[in-house]
């Protein structure tokens, strides 16, 4: 049999359901395998880190049951499905971890962005999934100008820089993105995935070691940004003994192959202390939410909200600004832009990973002989508790 004869009928395959002592000995590895589980909104946006593109339920669908069989230096009939089992099971066994990654993105954005002309960040988590008495996940992460601190009870973002603080009921993070055993998962089930390629795999020096190249999500109207808009490469490496995850690298390719993402350290933990996720803010912190909108503001479609936006900041308008989800920060930066016209908006679209909608527009910067343009996209979403669309980028 020919190997396209061979994806073909691989690609037709329906994967049956996991055998029952499987599942639950992934779900007591990795908690959560099995079910969706929800995001906490927070107001105004929904604050969440890298955007991993495939949530663990989607996960859970695409791996269990039938294996992939791939030639690579494990040899023919060696399923990278079944390798990773035991990487996942081991990994997702501790009940805490602290994770530390250096990471090519850029301030003020969130997790998952990619920068890849800027200077490296570093990134620390301290993770902790659910007990097996069904205690909250508790999380702290930290990149420099953002702070998430999730005790269980609520999640509290701090953006340092500003001054400024959310909070949110409930764990309003994506725990998953910096827990290693969801790294394991997230590879097993792209290895399913058509496009994709497992480039090297193998074990040399005590450790052992698999590549997957994947596909980008297609992007238009604006430059790749996101993680997942660009074709990848994910190495993991782990332990041969202990079966545990011990390093994570990606790379992108844009106009060559590029670094944007590497493990520096992951530590397993037996116990993780509750004081690892409080934080404690400045008394003069600036509590920021989603204020309520008049029907007049909070029916308008996202076309209408970019151009009530601008015409607030021609008007030097604050209490708009804030009401279309402009925090104080971004009010002052909008203000002090000096907008003195709308010249063009265009049509909303969707691309790439952004969840919600980019409006393009030109405006007008300054007076008289001063007077210059700027291009670009009004980031907007609507998955906030009023559902409505509000400002979330792109000035």
């Amino acid at each position: 049999m020919t190997d396209r004869k061979l994806r073909r009928q691989l690609r037709a395959m329906r994967e049956p359901a996991p055998p029952p002592d499987l599942a639950a000995r992934l779900e007591r590895g990795v908690p959560g395998s099995f079910k969706r589980r929800e995001r906490g909104g927070t107001p105004g946006r929904v604050w969440t880190m890298a955007r991993i593109g495939l949530t663990m339920a989607a996960v859970a669908a695409l791996v269990w049951g039938a294996l992939v069989f791939l030639p690579g230096p494990g040899g023919p009939g060696v399923s990278v499905a079944a390798m990773l089992e035991p990487v996942a099971l081991a990994t997702g066994s501790a009940p805490a971890v602290h994770v530390v990654m250096r990471v090519w993105s850029r301030k003020g954005e969130d997790f998952g962005f990619v920068d890849l002309a800027g200077e490296p960040q570093t990134f620390e988590a301290w993770i902790e999934m659910p007990g097996s008495g069904g205690s909250p996940s508790r999380a702290l992460v930290t990149k420099g100008d953002r702070v998430y601190a999730c005790d269980g009870r609520e999640t509290i973002t701090f953006h340092p820089p500003h001054g400024e603080a959310i909070r949110s009921a409930g764990c309003a993070v994506d725990v998953e993105t910096f827990w290693p055993a969801a790294w394991v998962l997230q590879l097993r089930a792209a290895a399913l995935a058509t496009g994709v390629e497992v480039r090297e795999r193998g074990e040399e020096r005590g450790s052992a070691r698999l590549v997957l190249r994947e596909p980008g999500v297609g992007v238009s109207g604006r430059g790749k940004a996101w993680l997942e808009e660009y074709d990848r490469e994910t190495e993991i490496t782990w332990k041969p003994g202990s079966n545990r995850l011990t390093g994570l690298r990606r790379w992108v390719f844009e106009n060559g192959r590029h670094l944007v993402a590497e493990t520096v350290a992951i530590e397993y933990l037996d116990t993780a202390d509750a004081a690892l996720f409080r934080i404690d803010l400045p008394p003069d912190v600036r509590w920021v939410t989603l204020r309520d909108a008049p029907a007049a503001l909070a029916e308008l479609g996202p076309r209408e909200v970019a151009r009530r936006f601008f015409e607030a900041a021609v008007a030097g308008d604050r209490d708009t600004l804030e009401v279309l989800g402009a925090s104080p920060h971004v009010a002052d930066v909008v203000l002090g832009a000096n907008v003195t016209g709308i010249v063009a908006l265009g049509e909303p679209f969707r691309t790439g990973a952004y969840p919600g909608v980019y409006v393009p527009y030109v405006i007008a910067i300054g007076r008289d002989d001063g007077v210059t343009e700027r291009r670009h996209n009004l980031a907007l979403r609507n998955d906030n508790p009023q559902h409505r669309w509000v400002f979330d980028g792109g000035f």
